[in-house]
Formats: structure tokens, C-alpha cells, sequence
């Protein structure tokens, strides 16, 4: 048997293929995380686009928390705020924000511990371009589904940055 050959060509980088750090193509935010949703990149640097600001990606953990329910993170079944049960009794529970402050208070303390909820609210008029929703005091839109758009304000205790604020629209069948 003939024994195979390595070749050294392709194994690093030569001294004088180093950019010099005054060049400013060098100097770089690097990705911290994916945006979400996601998007191909348009760069060459990586596939999909990233976030480079810490708060960006902090408030995208935040959003998809609240967004996901039990058991729809694969590899993680307990992640997520699971408010989708709470808006098939929209209508007939009184308690529905302090049912979803509570979960998504509980949900954000184990799983994202920099950010601390400091409010949620539940906004009730609003529209919407693509299936009109109007103002209902039923939480039903147009076409008839249950909806919830909800305001969360929080702080980022390790950045010392108050009333962060991101709104949600939370939908379930009709």
C-alpha cells in the first residue's frame, strides 16, 4: 500500500496575507447571534444574519420566549412563556394579563436571568395592513381569530439600561 502525502499549502496563512489593523475592512462587529426571523445573509462573513448589539439580541431571546410554547423547541421541551393556553379563555378570563405576567415573569427569570420584567400590558386598539383588526373587546379580529397584543417593559440589569420595551402580537385558532 502506498502510503498518502500531506500537502502543508493549505494548512495556514503566510505573514504577508495579514492585513495590517489600520486598514479598516479588519475592524469588525462580531455576530453575538442569529436575528430571528431568519435571513440569508448578505455578506460572505456567514450564512444567515446576525445580531452585533447585545440589546438587539437580548430583546430577540425575549421576543421568542414569549412567542414559544411548551415542547415547540426542539432539544429544549420546557422553553418557552406557553401563552397560546391562555388566549382560548381570552374572553372569558379577567385575569389574563396577570396569568401572562406571571408565566412570562417565572419563564424570563430561569431562562434569560440578565432581563427583569418590569410591566406587561395588554393594548387594545390597533389595526393591522394585513387581516384589518379592529378594536374588539372580545379579542377576536376579523377573520376571527383570538388575538393579544401585548406590551412587555424590562430592564437589562448587567447594562444598566430601564424601561426596554417590545410588543408582541399573540394569536391562537378561532
Amino acid at each position: 500500500m502506498a502510503r498518502k502525502s500531506f500537502k502543508f499549502k493549505s494548512s495556514g496563512i503566510r505573514k504577508s496575507d495579514i492585513r495590517k489593523l489600520s486598514e479598516p475592512d479588519v475592524i469588525r462587529n462580531k455576530p453575538i447571534g442569529l436575528k430571528t426571523p431568519l435571513s440569508f445573509g448578505d455578506s460572505s462573513n456567514s450564512l444567515f444574519e446576525t445580531h452585533t448589539i447585545i440589546t438587539k439580541q437580548l430583546a430577540d431571546n425575549l421576543r421568542n420566549l414569549i412567542l414559544t410554547n411548551s415542547g415547540e423547541r426542539l432539544g429544549r421541551p420546557g422553553f418557552g412563556a406557553n401563552l397560546r393556553s391562555l388566549l382560548f379563555d381570552l374572553g372569558s378570563t379577567p385575569a389574563f394579563i396577570e396569568q401572562a405576567r406571571q408565566k412570562i415573569d417565572e419563564n424570563v427569570k430561569k431562562f434569560i436571568p440578565q432581563i427583569s420584567i418590569t410591566d406587561v400590558e395588554r393594548i387594545e386598539e390597533f389595526s393591522s395592513n394585513t387581516i384589518n383588526i379592529k378594536n374588539s373587546s372580545q379579542g377576536r379580529d376579523s377573520v376571527g381569530l383570538i388575538f393579544a397584543k401585548i406590551k412587555v417593559t424590562y430592564n437589562i440589569k448587567i447594562l444598566n439600561l430601564t424601561n426596554q420595551i417590545i410588543e408582541v402580537f399573540l394569536y391562537a385558532g378561532g
